[in-house]
């Protein structure tokens, strides 16, 4: 059964390229929001100026996009990696 549905399955799953590709946009994006907000001046700079709505933003940002991108990521990776064990597997020559 494992054999039959893993010679089923095609050289690439495009669903996983495009989540994986949708990851590290919002990874890229997660990193541009934190490097160019100032946070390699010095921390009382850095507080200087920041009001409550400042402070909401962040920790929304924080909560739903820094780290969701990484999670997801780092499971479409793991999920990849295992696909192509399994398939490697069932080929002659493994490792």
């Amino acid at each position: 059964m494992k054999e039959t549905l893993l010679k089923r399955i095609p050289e690439r799953i495009e669903v996983i390229d495009v989540l994986r590709g949708f990851a590290l946009a919002g990874i890229l994006y997660a990193h541009m929001v934190f490097w160019y907000t100032g946070a390699a001046l010095p921390e009382e700079v850095y507080f200087q100026f920041s009001s409550f709505a400042d402070n909401v933003s962040m920790a929304i940002f924080g909560a739903f996009v820094f780290g969701k991108f990484f999670s997801v990521f780092s499971f479409l990776f793991g999920l990849s990696f295992y696909l192509h064990f399994q398939k490697k597997k069932t080929t002659s020559g493994f490792l």
